[in-house]
């Protein structure tokens, strides 16, 4: 689901069972869990929202965010802990196209007043010419853009769509 405004006196805002939460404004809640025991996705796009509360990234659970024209990634701020277990969860970038990306650009996705338990397990992109590494910095969880070296590898049925220069070893067309 989409919010259409603030959300406000929850206990717990629980986003299980494959479901989606397109996160476009602030929540109150003593805890968001993603995951919650099956998978779940939070969205932020390319906002800064907040939760005023604890944040869990449970097993198998991934948190969306996505890279904009401008350089900015969307960020979950965080007043109370922030959980991330490293069991299947994953961090999902996508890149807006048109965006310009350096090698060593750094993106803080998650703002923790505290401490980050845990980076996630894996990093999904889409863009070509990048790849992204998730890590902790005091007390955030931060995206690296590492350039992308390859092998390329596009399957039958699958399509490259890149704005951005990349530089690869070796590009494999077909199965």
């Amino acid at each position: 689901f989409t919010t259409g405004g603030s959300i406000t006196g929850f206990t717990n805002l629980n986003v299980t069972d494959g479901g989606t939460f397109n996160m476009g404004h602030a929540v109150t809640a003593t805890t968001v869990t993603v995951g919650g025991g099956a998978s779940g996705t939070l969205d932020v796009s390319d906002s800064t929202v907040a939760v005023t509360g604890n944040f869990v990234m449970s097993d198998n659970s991934t948190f969306a965010t996505t890279i904009n024209n401008s350089g900015t990634a969307g960020k979950l701020n965080v007043s109370g802990t922030a959980t991330i277990s490293v069991t299947g969860t994953s961090v999902d970038v996508s890149v807006d196209t048109g965006t310009t990306l350096t090698a060593g650009d750094i993106f803080v996705i998650l703002d923790n007043g505290g401490t980050v338990s845990a980076a996630p397990a894996s990093v999904a992109d889409d863009n070509a010419g990048f790849d992204f590494v998730a890590s902790l910095s005091t007390g955030d969880l931060i995206l690296t853009a590492n350039a992308f070296t390859g092998p390329l590898v596009i399957n039958d049925g699958e399509s490259l769509n890149s704005t951005q220069d990349a530089s690869f070893a070796s590009i494999t067309i077909g199965n």
